[in-house]
């Protein structure tokens, strides 16, 4: 059989020259795989990479993991004469050898619709406890190994017979369900596709989903590797606070610039069949190239849940009025003079670009297939560090003090000891946009006030010493495009600019709120967790005036016109 298959592999005007390919046998199992399995071509060349299993049944070296073209154009190259002949030649060696006598004719049946019920929970237990048991006992007799183990299959069969023939369990409470879904559509229907292993669309045969490794938009804690997709080992980041594509790229080496690229992974690493249609992908598959985005509902709705994602939790590092430590603002201030601010900038804590900041080591592998040396990793935003460990692209920190060893990392070799846990404390503690929180000036340390507490619309908003009143608490609701507006917390209503304006110098008061231009606010990043504030209508910034008031003004990124939560 394997003689025949040969023939049409080899090409008799081919030179002996390049690498060894696949062998006749592997070529021959590898086609059976794919018949038995109904694999496409591109699901194959993924199961082969991915499993042990299957790499065994088809003889593959250790070396070797076919492409899809490989596999296509070698299991292409087998005539149907030629398996017609593999056919004949297969049917008369199991009669010559009695394996077979051919007196049977086996038909192909097909699967319909029947009233047979399908197996319970206890019966799909029982099920596994005899399967492994015979396994394990008939291991035994063959190889002559003293394995150990209880049988059980008499306890499992009489357990499953008990439950499935017990009374129903008396009524302890009844919970009501979501009666008002709180949860935008899109963003629900995202949440719904983000965890969905059993679409087609996802993964082959239920096999993974995004929540195989972000449960909860968390992480799974490991770090996999990635060899195989031009990377190398990689530490699974937390979505939570991320907010998606908020602070650029995505992954370690920005190698998907939306989350609609994750359609690559779905199709070549999933199994998936994908989202979108075969011509849409064919002409977006560069995940740095043409948009993604609008090709796919589901696609979107993901992406729109990914996005959601970008609160922390609450700090459990920081004082108990929500404050920074006094060993936290020593390290902001050691933060600032080692120069962090450089990539770590803005109010995520981040410049969204890639730095070669002396972490890569031999398990760093390649960046989308292109050496490391000198282009190096995304830079992480800071937010949420108290609950991301282990750090660094590989995990190689498990700690933050280890990654403040590293002095190539940062300039830490000048800090003392208790420098390092200052700077430590600061890390620990620093928080993103939070859903209510006072906004503290740069210039001054005052805080952003509604005059005297008051609740009427025109109400002046202005700087004031800060305390923890509801007057200067703010209530940060996102709208689109990175914006948002802020809500008084004493009186719900609204930051404004009067009347629209966009005259310079023009005063900024709470009214009541209604999602207009002159009430949305855009953070733009600054540095040390600072950040200016521009309206969406006028483009101005927020800042203080010469009596204490708020106004808008031309953004000049001075002091004076920066703020950040506190």
């Amino acid at each position: 059989m394997l003689g025949l298959v040969a023939t049409d592999l080899i090409d008799a005007s081919a030179s002996a020259v390049g690498r060894a390919g696949l062998n006749a046998e592997s070529v021959l199992q590898c086609l059976v795989l794919r018949q038995q399995r109904g694999f496409s071509y591109e699901q194959l060349a993924f199961h082969l990479s991915d499993s042990v299993t299957y790499r065994t049944f088809t003889r593959l070296p250790d070396h070797l993991s076919p492409s899809r073209s490989c596999l296509q154009s070698t299991i292409r190259s087998i005539t149907p004469e030629i398996l017609e002949r593999g056919h004949q030649v297969l049917t008369s060696s199991l009669v010559d050898t009695v394996i077979e006598s051919l007196a049977k004719l086996r038909i192909e049946s097909i699967v319909v619709v029947s009233n047979i019920a399908p197996p319970s929970g206890s019966q799909l237990l029982d099920d596994a406890v005899r399967v492994i048991s015979r396994l394990l006992a008939k291991s035994k007799t063959k190889t002559g190994l003293k394995i150990r183990f209880a049988d059980q299959r008499k306890a499992s069969k009489s357990l499953a017979f008990r439950i499935f023939n017990a009374k129903k369990a008396p009524s302890l409470a009844a919970t009501d369900t979501v009666a008002d879904e709180t949860m935008a559509a899109e963003i629900l229907r995202g949440k719904q596709v983000f965890y969905n292993a059993a679409d087609n669309r996802m993964a082959l045969d239920g096999y993974l989903t995004c929540a195989s490794c972000h449960l909860d938009g968390d992480s799974d804690g490991r770090v996999w590797d990635f060899t195989n997709r031009g990377e190398g080992l990689r530490n699974t980041r937390r979505l939570q606070g991320e907010g998606g594509t908020r602070d650029g790229n995505v992954h370690w080496t920005g190698n998907f610039d939306e989350i609609q690229d994750f359609e690559n992974d779905i199709r070549n690493r999933f199994g998936g069949l994908g989202f979108m249609s075969n011509a849409d992908f064919s002409a977006t598959s560069d995940t740095l190239g043409v948009s993604k985005a609008g090709l796919s509902p589901d696609l979107d709705a993901l992406s729109a849940y990914v996005e959601s994602l970008d609160r922390t939790a609450a700090n459990p590092y920081r004082d108990a009025d929500g404050s920074m430590t006094a060993a936290a603002q020593a390290g902001e201030q050691l933060f600032d003079t080692l120069g962090c601010a450089g990539c770590h900038s803005g109010p995520t804590f981040t410049d969204g670009q890639r730095h070669d900041v002396g972490t890569i080591q031999a398990s760093s592998g390649q960046g989308s297939g292109q050496p490391l040396a000198g282009v190096g990793f995304d830079t992480p935003s800071l937010l949420g560090l108290w609950f991301k460990a282990p750090y660094l692209h590989n995990g190689q920190a498990s700690s933050l003090q280890a990654v403040l060893d590293s002095n190539e990392h940062g300039n830490t070799a000048s800090l003392s000891q208790q420098e390092r846990n200052q700077l430590e404390q600061f890390l620990l503690q620093i928080e993103g946009f939070v859903p209510v929180s006072r906004l503290q000036s740069r210039q001054s340390g005052q805080c952003i006030d509604v005059d005297a507490g008051e609740l009427d619309n025109g109400a002046d908003v202005r700087e004031w010493a800060c305390h923890n009143d509801a007057n200067q608490r703010w209530i940060f609701e996102r709208m689109s495009a990175g914006y948002f507006v802020l809500a008084a917390e004493h009186s719900g209503k609204c930051m404004d600019v009067a009347d629209q304006s966009t005259a310079v110098g023009d005063n900024v008061a709470q009214w009541t709120c209604n999602g207009g231009d002159n009430q949305q606010w855009l953070p733009v990043l600054a540095k040390a967790g600072y950040f200016a504030l521009k309206a969406r209508h006028s483009g101005l910034c927020l800042g203080v005036s010469a009596q204490g008031s708020l106004e808008q003004q031309t953004c000049n990124g001075t002091a004076g016109q920066l703020w950040r939560q506190h």
